[in-house]
């Protein structure tokens, strides 16, 4: 669960930097629920991980906002938000930073 001071912040920033999104664009009814956590989307750069995609490497943090009418799905960008300090920055000695799990990545 997000703590309700970050979801706060989260939909001030929302509410900053898209005041457009209060209105669905799909069905035009204004009633969006704050997912309850943070999405990892991942990024894949190269063509030769298709179709195999291998977990960790980059990703965007991102939250979302859902439409309670009609279902409709907003990934908003926390680092464009100015949320970074929300996510945990990788740390130097985590597995997915190890040599031989970018090695196992290739």
């Amino acid at each position: 669960m997000i703590p309700p001071e970050i979801q706060q912040r989260i939909l001030g920033a929302i509410t900053q930097r898209a005041p457009a999104i209060q209105i669905c664009p799909v069905c035009h009814v204004g009633r969006w629920t704050l997912l309850e956590g943070l999405i990892k989307l991942p990024i894949i750069t190269e063509p030769k991980q298709f179709p195999n995609v291998v977990l960790g490497g980059a990703s965007v943090p991102l939250v979302a906002l859902t439409c309670n009418h009609c279902g409709n799905t907003l990934l908003m960008n926390l680092m464009v938000l100015g949320l970074g300090d929300l996510v945990a920055s990788p740390q130097p000695n985590s597995e997915s930073n190890s040599p031989d799990a970018r090695q196992d990545q290739k």
